[in-house]
């Protein structure tokens, strides 16, 4: 059995390095064992270039940095972005655009100053949220508007990516999955598997999660809040964890599809705001 204090140490630490913060403002980012500059500019929103122009010490290769070393990332950077943050890009043909995101979410256009560390605005969430279709095939309006949708409503708009109310432990990522998939979700994600294994020796995808402590599911969460991972729970859940045809059938763009997703997928109740959300998603999708 992991102590308290241990597993206090793992989620501080897991949650200062791996979460990233909002990139519209300058943070420092430490060098840990095993960084590379592709997997630090992935969790934190940002490019490569962005990394290397904030942060002249850094050789074009990115082969020069060292654990402990702080680099710049996001607006103000030495030489590099000053004020909005990371260049944005232009978008892909069927990209979800930040103007998307904020007719779904309106809030989502900017994250309140002093509010929760947590809150990503749409141009943080736009790159993931795409990253994360791409990286599980996700590429018809149907359902890139049905994940969007129901992140947008899980998380208030992007600005949680745990449960806050009631405060459900190990409830999270940015479909607020409940811990027995948070579980499967860090088990099936190689960089941070091994990691599952440190903090609940011989806890399983098969065990029975009703007896895991508090403590032990939230550093277990903390593991897959990195924003890429977080953003990307979503398209995992629907690629892997939805039996049946959910998927095929949201390829339609139908509010049938849609509620047989929330009903049969997700196990949640159709609500007339979850459909309006779906519905303004169908409409923003290019």
């Amino acid at each position: 059995m992991v102590s308290k204090s241990i597993l206090f140490t793992i989620v501080s630490t897991l949650l200062a390095t791996s979460s990233a913060a909002p990139v519209h403002f300058r943070r420092d980012v430490t060098v840990k064992s095993g960084d590379t500059c592709s997997a630090i500019a992935t969790g934190n929103g940002v490019s490569v270039a962005d990394i290397l122009a904030g942060n002249p010490g850094v050789n074009a290769g990115c082969t020069n940095l060292a654990v402990g070393q702080v680099l710049k990332i996001g607006g103000g950077g030495g030489g590099g972005n000053t004020g909005a943050g990371a260049r944005p890009q232009a978008p892909a043909s069927g990209d979800v655009t930040p103007q998307a995101i904020i007719a779904v979410a309106p809030n989502s256009a900017a994250c309140a100053p002093g509010g929760e560390a947590s809150c990503r605005t749409a141009d943080q969430s736009a790159p993931l949220i795409n990253q994360s279709f791409a990286k599980f095939g996700i590429d018809s309006k149907g359902e890139k508007a049905a994940l969007l949708s129901l992140m947008a409503f899980e998380t208030g708009g992007f600005v949680f990516d745990i449960n806050k109310f009631p405060g459900r432990p190990g409830q999270g990522t940015r479909n607020l999955m409940f811990f027995p998939f948070i579980l499967k979700y860090a088990l099936e994600t190689p960089d941070v598997a091994p990691q599952v294994s440190q903090i609940a020796p011989g806890l399983t995808a098969d065990s029975n999660t009703d007896a895991v402590a508090p403590d032990t599911m939230n550093a277990i969460r903390a593991l897959v809040l990195r924003d890429d991972l977080s953003f990307a729970s979503a398209a995992w859940f629907l690629k892997t964890k939805c039996a049946g045809s959910f998927s095929s059938d949201l390829k339609s763009g139908t509010q049938a599809s849609y509620e047989s997703y929330l009903t049969g997928c997700i196990g949640t109740t159709v609500t007339p705001e979850r459909i309006a959300g779906f519905q303004k998603a169908i409409a923003a999708l290019n």
